[in-house]
């Protein structure tokens, strides 16, 4: 059994559909990556994005600082949220200016990760769908 920091776990509708099906998951342990993560919440769901990508498909488990669990050594992804639409822009400039300092970037230095926001991700789609030919 691991011992150590409490680990938490919220899930999508289709995870929590297909592990717990009826039973409420809330309070029960489930394994991500070998570790123990208790179910504390289930996400309302959000159907598909523009793309066709399910958005509800997903396991979301806030994670401890690495100083306080060594296993952890990289992210892959941070899921964040402003406050309203209005702050998103502000909002990702103040996590640009978070993520340089922790990664320790001289200003003549180009980020080493991405941010994106919404009205990125809905632009790449409109300039895709207009280079595309249609027959």
């Amino acid at each position: 059994m691991w011992i150590g920091l409490q680990m938490f776990a919220c899930l999508g509708v289709p995870w929590r559909d297909q592990l717990f099906g009826v039973e409420d998951p809330i309070g029960k342990v489930i394994r991500v990556t070998n570790l123990p993560c208790k179910v504390v919440a289930t996400l309302h769901p959000k159907g598909q994005s523009l793309s066709g990508q399910d958005q509800d498909d997903t396991i979301s488990c806030p994670i401890p600082r690495p100083e306080e669990d060594q296993r952890i050594t990289w992210l892959d992804d941070i899921l964040c949220s402003a406050v309203s639409a209005d702050a998103v822009k502000v909002a990702g400039q103040e996590a640009t200016a978070i993520l340089r300092d922790r990664h320790h970037l001289r200003p003549e230095q180009e980020d080493d990760f991405n941010i994106r926001n919404p009205e990125d991700i809905i632009q790449a789609q409109l300039d895709a769908s207009q280079t595309l030919p249609f027959y």
